[in-house]
């Protein structure tokens, strides 16, 4: 059985310089997965390949044993792949709720004609997007919040907002680009509990993007790490901490003993 995600050999050129050389990964069903590296190592346009902005060079990309290369970015959210960004990307001008709600569309049966016309289905779909989209803040700790607008939200809550919007998409495959980004000691320890309750409760892969390496080492199953757009090492968290290539270009010395 394939895995829910692989890259074969994808390689992502701009130009002369290669951002992503080659690349095997692979991301199971239900797994949680970091992607590590330094700055420029290719993380984000990895990411942005899953996702469909950029097409690979070379080489392939697989999503549920589908080749989706190249494809459009909507066709892969529709086919069950979600992201958030390290810049927080809410809708500021609209309330908490909607900001759920706009992520419901891409499921909507009614179409642009049954919006226009506002109908008996288009309103009972309407109603339905609205109870799930609560349902969703309230396993979040955010129904309170609902119908606030999502700037007043602490910067904690932005985050926890963004993955309740991506999960409105109702993924199969869960990106999370530098998560902990701008928090605090006490704000990334929720933030770990957030994301294993996020998989287990949603039974969704989490593919993993973060500089701190106490979220990556605390939560992921298996690492990935990348430097100059090459792979170079793969394993348990325990196995990363101890890999010499991983500490001389990464890590540092402090986990030499880890």
């Amino acid at each position: 059985m394939s895995a829910l995600l692989e890259l074969e050999k994808v390689t992502v050129r701009f130009g002369g310089l290669v951002a992503v050389s080659e690349v095997n990964f692979h991301v199971e069903a239900g797994e949680l997965v970091g992607l590590i590296g330094p700055n420029g190592a290719g993380k984000t346009t990895l990411f942005n390949v899953v996702t469909g902005v950029y097409s690979p060079t070379t080489g392939r990309v697989r999503f549920g044993g589908e080749n989706v290369g190249g494809a459009a970015a909507s066709r892969i959210t529709a086919m069950g792949v979600a992201r958030t960004f390290q810049n927080i990307r809410l809708f500021n001008s609209l309330s908490v709720l909607d900001n759920v709600t706009a992520a419901f569309n891409l499921h909507l049966h009614s179409g642009f004609l049954g919006a226009l016309g506002r109908g008996a289905g288009f309103r009972q779909e309407e109603e339905k997007v609205r109870e799930e989209a609560l349902a969703l803040l309230e396993i979040f700790g955010l129904r309170e919040e609902a119908y606030a607008p999502c700037r007043s939200l602490s910067y904690g809550d932005q985050r926890r907002l963004e993955i309740v919007r991506a999960l409105a998409t109702k993924p199969k495959l869960l990106l999370l680009d530098e998560p902990a980004a701008g928090m605090n000691a006490t704000e990334k320890l929720e933030l770990m509990r957030l994301i294993r309750f996020t998989q287990e409760r949603f039974g969704l892969a989490v593919l993993l993007v973060e500089h701190d390496m106490k979220v990556v080492m605390g939560i992921c199953q298996r690492i990935a790490v990348l430097e100059y757009g090459r792979k170079i090492a793969e394993g348990t968290p325990s196995e990363i901490q101890s890999d010499k290539r991983v500490i001389a270009a990464y890590l540092g010395e402090e986990y030499t003993d880890a």
